[in-house]
């Protein structure tokens, strides 16, 4: 029995399966970019499967006022966007959001932002409700498949 165990557990902290730790870290750079549009996507782990996350977002639209195709932007950042992942799912709520002095983004009743994250091993998906023009431009979103950006050690010689 006593090999058994041995066997267990260290198969366990070689494959990453069973109950000895090794959760993903999904912290991080991640990137969604297409035809005139760009978003970066920044995970910081808290604790476990806690993490803050900031959005920053772009589109190229056309202005009608300034006659001319703009660059229009959109961001989340401030220390009140944290989510848990569990299922490789979370979702950030703006509920929790508060301002001094009685200040508010939303009107009376109004529905808040909400951003639904999808984990997988190589991408994220973000799904956004009512968070345009709350937290970004003119046709700006934070919507898309994000993937994992790559940094390379380069070393001189």
């Amino acid at each position: 029995m006593k090999e058994f165990l041995s066997v267990v557990l260290i198969s366990s902290v070689i494959y990453g399966c069973g109950f000895v730790g090794t959760k993903v870290d999904y912290s991080g750079e991640w990137k969604c970019k297409g035809d005139g549009f760009g978003s970066v996507l920044k995970l910081e782990r808290l604790n476990g499967n806690r993490y803050r996350f900031y959005i920053e977002s772009w589109r190229e639209s056309y202005d009608h006022v300034a006659d001319d195709v703009t660059r229009f932007f959109g961001t989340m950042d401030n220390e009140v966007f944290i989510i848990q992942v569990k299922d490789n799912l979370a979702l950030y709520d703006d509920k929790v959001r508060e301002f001094e002095e009685g200040w508010s983004l939303y009107n009376e009743g109004d529905e808040r932002c909400k951003v639904f994250f999808e984990f997988s091993e190589n991408f994220i998906t973000i799904s956004t409700y009512r968070c345009n023009l709350i937290y970004a431009g003119f046709g700006v979103s934070f919507d898309g498949k994000y993937e994992k950006v790559i940094t390379r050690n380069t070393y001189e010689i």
